[in-house]
């Protein structure tokens, strides 16, 4: 039986993986039909949108799961082993702050689209479960960076071992 985490992980991957192809595969269509049938796709830019939102905030928790963040090192050969422990779980925190505030921003703007009812421009396609499910995303961002401030990386494992 495949555990909830190996589950997400392999759902979070094939949406960002399907979402990226189709962005690709839609991007062809409405060149070619903009270019050799003078007729883009109608709704083409929407959807390419959509698709690029959810890929994103889909890897989002992913890459901080995996602590495949851009970091910039400056610091780390000046700081002993204690000093960067000390800002690694700052960062950490901070990056819980973060991205919770934004989770509980887009359950608040979820909320709002709900009620409201609003809807897209040209496909029509209702907004609130976009905002719900980014909101579970970010939610998500949160859980990881908690799971990351908890457990060390394996290199400061080693290090404080020593």
């Amino acid at each position: 039986m495949i555990s909830i985490t190996r589950w997400l992980y392999l759902f979070l991957s094939y949406t960002v993986a399907t979402g990226t192809v189709g962005m690709m595969a839609l991007t062809v269509a409405d060149v070619a039909g903009r270019y050799i049938f003078s007729a883009p796709l109608p709704g083409g830019s929407e959807l390419i949108g959509c698709m690029l939102g959810v890929s994103i905030m889909a890897a989002m928790p992913l890459v901080s799961a995996n602590r495949n963040h851009i970091a910039v090192s400056v610091l780390d050969e000046r700081l002993g082993a204690r000093a960067r422990e000390i800002a690694r779980r700052i960062v950490e925190a901070l990056c819980i702050a973060g991205s919770s505030l934004i989770a509980v921003s887009m359950l608040a703007r979820g909320a709002y689209l709900l009620d409201t009812a609003e809807r897209s421009q040209i496909l029509r396609w209702v907004l609130w479960p976009g905002a719900f499910f980014i909101a579970a995303l970010w939610i998500a961002v949160a859980i990881a960076h908690v799971a990351g401030a908890i457990n060390p990386p394996a290199e400061a494992a080693k290090e404080e071992a020593l």
